[in-house]
This record gives structure tokens, C-alpha cells and sequence, in this order.
């Protein structure tokens, strides 16, 4: 089966086709396009409609307001609520360049949660960039990220632009580690981090899980290491 696409969007960093598939017949897709002598990526990425019921939401750590898109302060804390029970979920963030980002959070490993009955992972914040790798990605893509989760055999993917930040962070939250995330001044327990240290600081020791009662992450540390931050390194 032969399949081609309108020729109706020049001038577009993004060209979208639609193809009708019938179940049981193989389909052949071929890009055919005129180099123009630059060095470009081409990134490809197919969606097709599912009979899987899930739902999925980028969920506010700090002002609590509604509807929500991730910013680079709110940062993007992703929930996932999948009637196919699995025990442990995972996400993956890419950058604008399809590259898993450096930062902490870009992979989240979690066990599943129950909320009101039904199975959830309640994934911690990402603090994407609202700029950033200006210089290496499509004019306009800058700031556009994907988030992938895989639970069991079932795995899907939903994009995200980061927006500005609004207002001033907090003053004692202004550090930068090597990942690029924002950690609040170490000068007490527990350490915290983000532009509002609004989440705890495990230290790059541990994970952040989601205490439900409480409404609030805590660390969980890795092995040989303990604390409210993962801060004491056991003997």
C-alpha cells in the first residue's frame, strides 16, 4: 500500500500526516525530501489511538492553580492513572532533541500507588527549561519536551512546552548542581529544592515517592545511605 502526503505545509518546522490503516495490512512509509545542504536532524514519531484507558495530568507543587501547563518553576509533576494494574511504572524525558535530559528527574522508576481505589504513579517534579538548548534544536522547539511512561507492556507519550516562570524564586534557592536543578541552601533539615524548595532534597541519594495522607514527597534512599535528605552514609 502507497501512501503520500498533501504537500501543504511549507514553511513549517512540523509536517503531519494522516494515514487510514486497516488492522492486518502492512503499510510501507517512505520520506522522500530535498537536502538543502544544512546538517539537519529529522525526527520522525508515529501516534496511533488506543484501547488501553488511561489518564494522565501535569499536576501544580505549588500555587495549586487549575488548569495547569508545566513552567519552569511549577516545574511538571506527571500522574499517571492506568486501569491495567502493573506494579512499578516508569517516565522517561526527552529534551527538543529527542535526548533524555540531564537532569535529575528526566527518569523516574516508581511502584504503583492506589488513589480513591485506582492504581496511580505519582511521579516528582521535573523543572524543565523554559529556554533551552537554544543553539541545537528547531527555532521554536527549544522549550518542548516529551514525557514517556512505560508500565509493563504498555507505554505512551505525551509532549509538553515548558512556560516562563512567574515571579521571583525563593532567594535561598538559587544553587545550581551539576544536573542544572535548583537546590535550596543546606543549613537545615530537611534540604530542600526547587526555585520555591518546594520538594525535598535527597541528595542524588535516593528518590522522591508521595506520601497520599499528607499530600507531600519524602525520600526514599538508596542503599547504604539514610535520612530525611539521604544525608548520613551508613557504615
Amino acid at each position: 500500500m502507497d501512501v503520500s502526503c498533501p504537500e501543504n505545509y511549507h514553511g513549517s518546522n512540523f509536517y503531519t500526516c494522516q494515514v487510514d490503516l486497516v488492522p492486518g495490512q502492512r503499510v510501507d512509509l517512505k520520506l522522500v525530501y530535498q537536502p538543502t545542504g544544512i546538517k539537519n536532524d529529522i525526527l520522525i514519531r508515529f501516534w496511533t489511538d488506543t484501547i488501553i484507558p488511561y489518564q494522565s495530568a501535569f499536576i501544580p507543587t505549588y500555587r495549586n492553580t487549575y488548569p495547569f501547563n508545566p513552567d519552569e518553576f511549577e516545574g511538571a509533576a506527571y500522574r499517571v492513572w492506568y486501569t491495567c494494574v502493573q506494579t512499578e511504572g516508569e517516565i522517561i524525558i526527552t529534551d527538543c532533541q529527542g535526548k533524555i535530559s540531564k537532569k535529575f528527574d528526566a527518569q523516574q522508576y516508581l511502584p504503583v500507588q492506589y488513589v480513591a481505589d485506582q492504581p496511580a504513579f505519582i511521579f516528582a517534579p521535573f523543572f524543565c527549561d523554559n529556554q533551552g538548548m537554544t543553539d541545537s534544536c528547531i527555532s521554536g522547539s527549544e522549550n518542548k519536551y516529551d514525557v514517556q511512561f512505560v508500565g509493563g507492556l504498555f507505554t505512551f507519550a505525551q509532549s509538553f512546552f515548558c512556560r516562563p516562570g512567574v515571579g521571583p524564586i525563593n532567594s535561598n534557592c538559587t544553587n545550581q548542581d551539576s544536573y542544572g536543578d535548583y537546590y535550596c541552601n543546606r543549613d537545615q533539615l530537611p534540604y530542600k529544592r526547587g526555585p520555591f524548595g518546594q520538594i525535598p532534597d535527597c541528595l542524588q541519594r535516593g528518590f522522591l515517592a508521595y506520601d497520599l495522607p499528607n499530600r507531600s514527597y519524602y525520600c526514599v534512599c538508596y542503599h547504604g545511605y539514610s535520612g530525611v535528605s539521604c544525608e548520613q552514609q551508613d557504615r
